[in-house]
């Protein structure tokens, strides 16, 4: 019975470290792979595309390779357009990763970025509604802006039909405009609309010019909401003014623009 103690106390050891060399020898192949090799420099030149295809290519030529895995699954997280079917790439690609090799590199790196993922997965899915909102919005005021301008339009086109030129004028004709002594006739009855018309048409023009947009700058403790509170008007409002302004991550100094009330 000792003597089987004793080999077992032996053996343990060179079986553990047999396993770690040929995981080291197995890390060794990944990364001598040409299709990971290619992945790699294509990093370093930033062509992301080309480094998704080659690292692609890689697995293609050995799908246990947990580095291959863990490459895609970074540059489809921070390297891509990083749409909702992005995030989802990237998890599948960690999640094979730590499955192929659980207890060493990169398995707890992998698992950093899956709680990443995850998180943007459920920020995204919590904002589509007021993206889907601001879109409609942004519809809205377009077509109220093209119903301004066409408004506009015709009051100009008005204005334009209802002037008369002075020389057109009854008694304008016999008018000396060369003699400096006789003095220019009262306006006539039918030149009091020519004024009332155009002073309606500035007025209409005034009404329909919008007011200027005002800008407002972060400042600590900022938020969607307090910043539309302030200046008295809906969150709807404020992030249809701004479509890039992403509510849950105002920065410091930031300029918003803040629409009329």
């Amino acid at each position: 019975m000792l003597p089987r103690l004793v080999g077992a106390t032996i053996m343990l050891p060179l079986l553990l470290a047999l396993g770690c060399s040929r995981q080291r020898a197995a890390q060794v192949d990944e990364r001598r792979n040409p299709y990971f090799l290619e992945g790699k420099e294509r990093i370093g030149t930033r062509d992301y595309k080309g480094a998704i295809a080659a690292f692609e290519k890689a697995l293609e030529a050995n799908p246990r390779s947990p580095l291959a895995h863990f490459e895609l699954g970074v540059l489809y997280e921070q390297h891509s357009d990083q749409r909702e079917d992005d995030y989802v790439s990237a998890l599948y690609h960690y999640n094979q990763a730590v499955r192929l090799r659980p207890h060493a590199y990169p398995a707890d790196n992998a698992r950093q970025r899956i709680a990443s993922c995850k998180q943007e997965l459920v920020r995204s899915q919590s904002m589509a509604p007021v993206y889907q909102q601001t879109i409609r919005e942004l519809d809205r005021l377009k077509e109220e802006n093209q119903q301004l301008k066409r408004q506009l339009e015709t009051l100009q086109l008005q204005a334009a039909s209802h002037f008369v030129a002075p020389a057109s004028l009854p008694g304008r004709q016999s008018l000396n405009v060369s003699s400096p002594s006789r003095s220019a006739p009262e306006p006539t009855a039918t030149e009091t609309p020519v004024i009332v018309q155009s002073n309606n048409v500035a007025s209409a023009e005034r009404a329909l010019t919008p007011k200027r947009a005002r800008t407002h700058t972060v400042r600590h403790g900022d938020t969607a909401y307090s910043i539309a509170r302030a200046y008295r008007v809906s969150v709807n409002s404020l992030l249809a003014a701004n479509p890039t302004l992403e509510a849950r991550r105002l920065k410091i100094g930031q300029a918003i623009t803040i629409p009329p009330p």
